[in-house]
């Protein structure tokens, strides 16, 4: 799975921020776990704190960073990635 865009984008360019749940790392530890027993994850560190779970409310972000030739970066800036 994953995203293309239909148009040339100008590099640097922010393209989407990573929506979902934002929960503490701890409760992301669990969940991971449990995603990865299905073969998926979402999760996203933010910092040492913050974790979004892209898997309760979030969007197709989630798709943009999982790719065998990634040509885009993440960025945290405050808590918005």
């Amino acid at each position: 799975m994953g995203v293309f865009a239909q148009e040339d984008i100008n590099k640097n360019k922010r393209i989407i921020a990573y929506d979902g749940e934002n929960i503490f790392t701890k409760e992301s530890s669990d969940r991971e776990d449990q995603y990865l027993r299905r073969g998926e994850i979402w999760c996203f560190r933010v910092n040492s704190h913050w974790v979004i779970d892209a898997n309760v409310n979030g969007n197709v972000a989630r798709s943009i960073k999982h790719a065998c030739r990634p040509n885009c970066y993440s960025y945290v800036i405050d808590e918005t990635i």
